[in-house]
């Protein structure tokens, strides 16, 4: 059930789902971790919510989503079924956010408050609509830097990541892709270290 928040609320109670990693998947999600994140959350809530709307009595449902492209949206359905959720913090990981936020924009109408959605896809407003995001995304990094390589006159400009298309690298750098398009293949160790020398007799020179 979507929430609408005016000066009188018109449900009592507001069910709030923390669905975030009990532990890192490998990325960037120990960060986020339950155990860091969750009595953040909750205290923010109690502070906040007996100012902003008194008398709404707030329950926490806080579930494991282990970054898992199953466990996660299974998570999330039942939290919804079974505990009518009004918003969902979390999940972060792109596995799980991959299901979840469309299911919360096309079906069941709730918001999704995520540190994670930083994909250029989630950047779509009409495919992404419940989801707000409080991190970077990777078009903004993309827009900040273009700027620099007009400034310094950058027209060779190499990226260096791995081709895990869950990983926060290359979620990172595949809009500079787009604003720089360049050659892009698997690489071996051998040729990478040749393209390197290569570039270091071309790029400016060490400080003196």
């Amino acid at each position: 059930m979507p929430l609408e928040l005016t000066s009188e609320p018109r449900i009592k109670s507001l069910n709030v789902s923390v669905l975030l990693p009990l532990k890192s998947s490998g990325h960037f999600n120990d960060k986020w971790d339950m155990r860091l994140v969750f009595s953040s959350i909750r205290q923010a809530f109690e502070t906040k919510s007996r100012a902003l709307l008194p008398g709404l009595q707030v329950s926490f449902h806080e579930k494991d989503s282990e970054c898992s492209v199953w466990y996660a949206p299974l998570q999330a359905t039942q939290l919804y079924i079974e505990k009518h959720i009004n918003v969902f913090f979390g999940p972060i990981c792109p596995h799980a956010m991959n299901h979840i936020v469309p299911l919360s924009s096309h079906v069941w109408n709730i918001p999704v408050i995520s540190a994670g959605g930083y994909p250029l896809e989630y950047d779509n407003k009409v495919e992404y609509s419940a989801l707000t995001r409080v991190s970077f995304s990777s078009s903004q990094l993309s827009r900040a830097m273009k700027p620099f390589y007009s400034a310094f006159n950058w027209t060779k400009i190499g990226y260096v990541t791995d081709m895990d298309h869950t990983s926060l690298c290359y979620h990172t750098l595949y809009p500079h892709f787009l604003v720089n398009p360049i050659f892009n293949a698997a690489l071996s160790l051998e040729t990478i270290q040749e393209i390197l020398q290569r570039a270091s007799l071309v790029v400016r020179s060490k400080l003196s």
